[in-house]
């Protein structure tokens, strides 16, 4: 009988100005993967150890969040016979590795290795998925943004997961705009992986700042993706007010190195640790 008190374990890649995050349950091994970005070979090296990759999610088709992804589903190809669920929203996305990422699909589709889900809400519902022992909702996009809104983060993915007394809220590079939208209620988590890499939300009146986003979600803890002297300024002048005003929050940041969060779900409690 193992000792290890904890139940999950979430990770944070150090993929540079990325995203990659990646959920496990520990007495089954099985886990799934939001987004990954660059350095698809670090989720890879993982997926050796713990190749039970139940399903991933796809928040939109940025390179920052999907260029690590062809490399990682050529290895479920070349790795696993059991079927991967993917849910994924098809975006307007011509890029080369926009191409790329459909060929790779495409592929694993055909020899039997994925499953494709869309990822949207119905019109007055949350959409819930259950996943690793744990439930998934999709708060962000309805299917009417996905219809008229070319936009690639307008209609981002905003995802939850809950397991008894955690819940993690991933808000993808969801814009400021769409932040007011949602039920306040439905965005409250322990943890919340602050979208946009910590860019600037308040673009308009309307916009949500990174104050009230903070203040709706209330979370113990804050995880940050950006690299290093990006080319954006990542993270954002609003971004750092807000930490400042929010000092009793633990904040962690992708570039101080792969972050993992070791949690006890039924306690609702969550320790932290890092690596290269």
């Amino acid at each position: 009988m193992s000792n290890n008190p904890y139940d999950y374990e979430a990770i944070f890649f150090d993929v540079g100005q990325g995203d990659a995050s990646l959920i496990r349950e520990i007495a089954t091994d099985k886990s799934v993967l939001i987004d990954a970005a660059k350095n698809g070979q670090k989720v890879c090296n993982f997926l050796k150890l713990h190749p039970k990759l139940k399903a991933i999610f796809v928040t939109h088709w940025d390179k920052d969040h999907i260029e690590g992804l062809p490399e990682i589903i050529g290895w479920l190809i070349n790795n696993r016979e059991e079927k991967t669920k993917i849910f994924i929203n098809i975006q307007n996305d011509n890029t080369k590795i926009a191409k790329r990422f459909k060929r790779v699909l495409k592929s694993a589709y055909n020899k039997g290795r994925i499953e494709i889900e869309s990822a949207f809400n119905e019109k007055e519902s949350v959409k819930k998925i259950k996943q690793i022992g744990g439930e998934f909702y999709i708060l962000w996009p309805p299917y009417p943004e996905l219809t008229f809104n070319n936009n690639r983060n307008t209609t981002s993915l905003i995802l939850r997961f809950q397991k008894k007394s955690v819940k993690m809220l991933f808000g993808g590079d969801a814009q400021g705009n769409i932040w007011k939208q949602i039920n306040t209620n439905q965005l409250q988590a322990n943890l919340l992986k602050y979208p946009h890499h910590g860019g600037k939300l308040k673009k308009g009146k309307k916009d949500c700042s990174a104050e009230e986003l903070i203040s709706n979600v209330a979370p113990k803890y804050i995880i940050v993706s950006y690299g290093k002297n990006n080319q954006h300024g990542h993270p954002s002048e609003e971004f750092k007010k807000a930490q400042k005003k929010f000092d009793k929050i633990k904040f962690f940041f992708t570039p101080d190195g792969t972050i993992t969060a070791n949690i006890q779900s039924n306690a609702g409690e969550i320790n932290f640790e890092k690596s290269a």
